[in-house]
Order: C-alpha cells, then structure tokens, then sequence
C-alpha cells in the first residue's frame, strides 16, 4: 500500500538500510493487478531514493503452497524473468507445527521446507544462473 510503502521507504532511509522487499504477484485476479500496480510505483520510488530491491520475485500466489513442482516452476518462471537477481518468497516449516492452526490459509509449510532443503532444488536454482545470496548481495557488481 502507497502509505505502509513510503515508511518503509523513510524508516530504510533513518537506518541506512539500502535494499527492500517489493511483492509482486503474476495473477490475474484483481489482487495481482492491484499488487503489481502498486509495486512498479513502490519500484520508481525506491529506486528514486537509491534503495536496492530484486529485480523480479515470486512466492505471493504460490504463498504457502510450494511443493516440490510448484517450487520447480517458480524457480524457471524467476529465470525468464528480466534482471540478475530475484526473490523466492517461501513459507517453510515443521509437519504439524501448532502455528498452523493460527491461519486458515491453508498452508502446508512441510512441503515448503521438503522443497526447499531438496537437493533438486539447489541444482535447479543453479542450472538457473542464480546463486542464493541476501538483500546486502544486491549492491555487489559482479
């Protein structure tokens, strides 16, 4: 939202932070159009005041969902995408965490972390050109 974007922006600012997330979403659903609208504006805003954010990201739709195939078509889509670094928004946790039951998302967070901890995925993630790396990685020019 244009508001919670320019404290977030501002508070980055007071601490010297230098980089952010910005969600995107590739759905078609009034949702994803509203996300992406708000993110290419919270993009030229930040990128105005000189803090960093990946170029492409993905993980809003699938939120809670990635298995193993869903994650394997993320981590393509993320390739195709424009740029040299992406974000992989993920929700990884223990079968039967008692947390779940906070949420009606339907979210199943072992899936996530089988997926996540795979060693398919790292390959994929390489065969891709990425590397995993952090938010301070996004100043390093290679």
């Amino acid at each position: 939202w244009p508001a919670v974007g320019a404290v977030v922006l501002d508070v980055a600012a007071r601490a010297g932070l230098g980089a952010m997330r910005i969600i995107r979403s590739a759905a078609r659903s009034p949702i994803g159009v509203t996300v992406r609208r708000l993110s290419v504006r919270l993009e030229a805003e930040a990128a105005q005041r000189g803090v960093l954010f990946p170029a492409t990201a993905t993980g809003l739709d699938e939120a809670g969902t990635l298995d193993a195939a869903r994650l394997a078509r993320a981590i393509d889509r993320l390739a195709a995408g424009p740029g040299a670094s992406a974000e992989l928004a993920t929700h990884p946790g223990e079968p039967g965490d008692p947390d779940l039951a906070r949420y009606r998302w339907g979210y199943v967070w072992h899936h996530e972390l089988a997926a996540l901890t795979d060693p398919a995925t790292r390959t994929r993630v390489e065969a891709a050109g990425f590397r995993l790396g952090t938010y301070a990685d996004l100043g390093v020019r290679r």
